[in-house]
This record gives C-alpha cells, structure tokens and sequence, in this order.
C-alpha cells in the first residue's frame, strides 16, 4: 500500500515537471518570434507610419492641381452651399508660381465666395472671378519655392458654390493651367484633375428666398443680395407692372457700364443680359413701384472687386456696415479702395478714404459705386542712375508669368539676377520688383488687375 501510494506521488510529480516545462517551451517560442520580428523590421528598412488622412495623396510623386470636395459622398442639394478645394502638388521639383484656371457651368453652379487663406501661397498676383463660369488664381512663393511630399496635401484656396438646378455637373481645370519650376522657370505641371458633382432637387418644396423694394419716381440704386435671382432684365421691368423702363449696370470683364430698356426703339443699346446677384444696379421709373425679387440663397460673402473707377456692385444680405468701413474691409495688398458712393437725390454721392465728411451707414439694398486702383509702391531713390529692366527675365522677347517665376526664383538676389526683372534700378530683386511686375502684367492684360 505504501509503495503503491509513492508511486502514485511520483507520478504527480513527473506530471508537474511536464507542464512546467511545455509552459517554459511556450515562453521561449514566443520571445524567438519576437526577436525574429525585430530583425526582419531593422534590417527590411525604417518604420513608416503615415495617419489616416495622408493615404489620400498620389502614391507616386507628381506635380498637380486637384479639386476635391473632401470626404462627403452624398449628392449635394439645389439651394445647399458647395465647398470645392484646390489642392496642389508639387512633389517632383520645388514650384513657385501656381496658375490654376478653372471652369464651370454657370447656369448649374452659382460662385459665392473664395477663401484664399493659403497656408503656402506668399504672394497672390492674380484674384479674378468677374467673367460668368471663369476663376483665375495666380499666385507665387519666392525662392527656394515650395514642395510637397506624395503624402502631403496643400490647400491653395477653397471655392464656394450654390447649386442652382439638378443634374451633373463638371468643374475643371482650364489648358492653361501651370506650375512653374523654381529652378528653371518651365511648366512642370503633370496632371489637371477635375471633379463632378451630383445635385439633387429635394423630395419637399425649397422655399426661395426673397427681397422688396420700394422704388421712387427717377432713377433708384438696387443691390442685389440674392444668388441667382430668378429675373432677365426685361423681367425686373415687367415685374414694376411697366412703371420703370430703364436698367444700368456694369460688366466686371469689360469695364464698362452696361444697359437695357424696354424702349424698343431704343433696343439697339441693350448690352445688359441678366441680373447678377452680388452686383448692383441703377433702375429708372416714370411713378414710384413696388418690386419684389426672388432666388434659391441669399448673397453671403463681400462683393469681389477689381480695379476700375466704375464698379456697381451690393452688400451680402442684412449686411450694414459705415462707408469707411466697408473700404477698409475690400482693400488688400492686391487692391487699394479709395472711393464709395450712393444713389441720393438722382446723383451719386460719395465718401473716400481717410476723409471724416459723408461716411454713410451702407446696407444690403442699395447699390453702390466703387473706385479701386493698384496700391503704389514708392521705390527709394538709388545711388546710381537707375537702370530699370523690360521685365523680360528669361529673353524670349516677352513678359508673361513665366518672367513672373523668374523673379521669384532670384527673389532676394543682390547679384547674378537676371537684369530683366531688375525693374525699379535699385540693384536688388525685392517685393519692389514684384509689385511693378504684377503692374507691368496688368498693363499687358496677361493678369486682370
């Protein structure tokens, strides 16, 4: 009995041994795996670990403009407010002038505003949006430029549309479009790609927005605060029950007043063809009216404004802000607003800068005459007769942006810049140089104001 019970403990033992053991032999399989696995990371390369929203860039390098509208996948609604982003991409060489020029229907898409708050872009030359399914952004970063990764995404501006009718819809980029290499000047623009979107019309009723005016006998200033009002000139007319017959306005592409009558033997001088919101208008009436205008949005953003001395244009709606105010708010370092003026007594009566007479209270009804001008850099006198450059930085025998990329590239050179964008004699290429080169491309029309 007592050996059958020692041999019984035995066991137990033997048993004990054996399940310590197989653990034991667990524990070294798993530190082998473990070693195994570090060795394979340290000698396989370094440990890249991108966040989620880096996958969404090129796996290749490359240069390009992309519009994007993030990650919202749903179709956008008639009457709902369309974000668009220009994304660039300058992974193969270091850029520094972006060209992007961007088309798209403007009988689908209405432009409200654009935020150009780049977080890369030094040096905006070109903000231009007056011509109807047109966007032109120009803008530059000196030497040495600016270059992306593939898993980089930079954000030049973002556009902000309204959807005015259902049906798909493309925004592109235009052949025009370039990026310009800091080290040699040339396009190095690979790919433009566009984006379409999908606007539906809601199952329910989208109530439309609208605004009234009380018109007097004579002529009567009217802004606008309603994207896509849904009015033809001849229509505002008729819809004062015949009591005004005549429209004034101003064409931002041409610079020029525009008008319409309902005169028809005066039909030959019609040149206006719709009502845009945003903008304002003079309207003439033989008896004072009531008209009332209709559209899918309100206006929300500031008017854009180019340079011209004649420019109607209106306040976003329920906007109200004083005369001085309001010039201060439009004037950037592109663009110098020194004059407003409204519709009183049959004449326009203004308020400039710095002056404290006439700074009147401006609201989102009125129409009103701006004056903007390119701001004027005084350059300090030189020592030596100055020997000013044509602006022809690369001798082809003209100047255009490529000129432009040329004097980013020697920006802050004091020597071995080319001469040509050498343009006020002071023996250096600087923020001078820039501001007379925007000015000389403005004269030759190759940038809009």
């Amino acid at each position: 009995m007592t050996s059958s019970l020692k041999y019984d403990h035995d066991i137990l033992n033997m048993l004990k041994l054996s399940q310590r053991g197989a653990i034991q032999f667990i524990v070294i399989l798993i530190l082998l795996a473990g070693i195994v696995g570090v060795v394979y990371l340290v000698t396989a390369g370094p440990l890249k670990i991108f966040p989620k929203a880096s996958v969404s860039g090129p796996v290749t390098p490359t240069t390009s403009f992309t519009l994007s509208r993030g990650p919202l996948i749903k179709p956008y609604i008639v009457g709902e407010e369309v974000a668009v982003q220009i994304l660039v991409h300058s992974d193969i060489a270091a850029a520094n002038l972006f060209n992007a020029k961007i088309n798209f229907d403007s009988q689908v898409l209405q432009l409200g505003r654009v935020d150009v708050t780049s977080p890369f872009i030094k040096n905006w030359v070109e903000q231009y949006w007056g011509d109807p399914g047109k966007i032109s952004l120009v803008g530059g970063v000196p030497n040495p430029g600016f270059q992306t990764q593939p898993q980089d995404t930079a954000v030049m501006a973002t556009l902000y549309f309204t959807a005015l009718k259902p049906g798909s819809t493309t925004i592109s980029f235009d052949d025009t479009s370039v990026i310009y290499s800091n080290a040699d000047n040339t396009n190095i623009l690979v790919s433009k790609n566009p984006i379409t979107l999908e606007l539906i019309k809601q199952d329910v009723t989208i109530p439309e927005k609208s605004i009234a005016y009380n018109l007097q006998a004579g002529w009567n200033g009217l802004g606008i605060p309603l994207n896509n009002p849904d009015q033809s000139p001849a229509q505002l007319l008729e819809a004062t029950g015949g009591k005004c017959t005549d429209i004034q306005g101003f064409n931002p592409s041409s610079g020029q007043a525009t008008f319409y009558t309902s005169d028809p033997a005066k039909a030959v001088l019609n040149s206006l063809t719709q009502i845009v919101g945003g903008q304002g208008y003079l309207v003439r009436c033989t008896t004072p009216a009531s008209l009332t205008l209709t559209g899918p949005a309100y206006v929300t953003a500031m008017p854009q404004l180019m340079v011209s001395n004649n420019q109607y244009i209106s306040l976003p709606k329920d906007k109200t802000m004083t005369a001085q105010e309001f010039l201060e708010a439009v004037s950037n370092n592109n663009l110098n607003c020194t004059n407003v003026y409204h519709w009183v007594n049959d004449g326009w009566e203004g308020h400039r800068t710095g002056s404290p007479l006439n700074n009147f209270q401006m609201n989102d009804k009125e129409a009103y005459n701006v004056k903007c001008v390119s701001p004027t850099t005084v350059s300090p006198s030189p020592s030596a007769t100055p020997q000013p450059g044509t602006g022809d930085g690369n001798g082809d025998g003209k100047v255009d942006l490529t000129d432009l990329s040329v004097l980013l590239s020697d920006f802050n050179k004091t020597s071995g810049f080319r001469k040509g964008i050498e343009l006020n004699g002071d023996g250096k290429i600087n923020s001078f140089d820039f501001s007379l080169m925007r000015n000389l491309l403005a004269e030759k029309k190759v940038i809009k104001g």
